[in-house]
């Protein structure tokens, strides 16, 4: 596994990133987030790498050119964060690592409000998946049954012309409204 660094290493040489594909490894990394990663290494999780690889990255050796890394300081976590709330955005990132070098407070509380975006889309994401979910249209209860072809024959064989279910296609466990 690649070293789980808590802080992301930068090489100023190469383009860590793009070696890492070269490896054969898991491909996390496409589009606008190679762009955003280009350079860093200690981002990838969960990747399997020879063990010198290891060794070199835990003296802050570039693995790939043999460079001297440059710890950036900034937590990976944060790293991840900034890159999802600004659409992998590489000058939002460049704006922030130096804000993180200069100004602890500023820079915590832009996160802060980094953290309440991603919030706020995840809140907006989950509603959308919840009403994209057929409900009832009498009682708005999304505690529905699809009504079988079983279910519609034996209604029809039973009542005729009369069957509440010719041409239904759900009933709502709640109040039994069938549409």
């Amino acid at each position: 596994m690649i070293r789980n660094s808590k802080t992301v290493l930068k090489c100023t040489n190469c383009d860590p990133s793009y070696k890492l594909g070269e490896m054969n490894l898991r491909s996390i990394i496409r589009g606008k987030r190679a762009e955003y990663c280009k350079g860093f290494i200690g981002t990838h999780i969960g990747l399997d790498a020879p063990i010198d690889y290891n060794e070199k990255i835990d003296q802050l050796i570039c693995p790939f050119c043999n460079n001297k890394l440059i710890d950036t300081g900034l937590p990976v976590e944060d790293f991840h964060l900034i890159g999802k709330s600004t659409d992998w955005n590489r000058q939002i990132l460049d704006l922030m690592m130096g804000l993180h070098d200069k100004d602890l407070i500023e820079y915590q509380l832009k996160l802060n409000q980094f953290k309440i975006q991603q919030e706020q889309h995840e809140a907006i994401n989950e509603q959308e998946r919840g009403s994209n979910r057929p409900h009832c249209p009498t009682c708005g209860s999304t505690n529905i049954k699809k009504i079988t072809g079983a279910e519609r024959a034996a209604s029809v064989i039973g009542l005729g012309i009369f069957s509440k279910k010719i041409n239904k296609s759900y009933k709502c466990i709640k109040c039994k409204c069938t549409w």
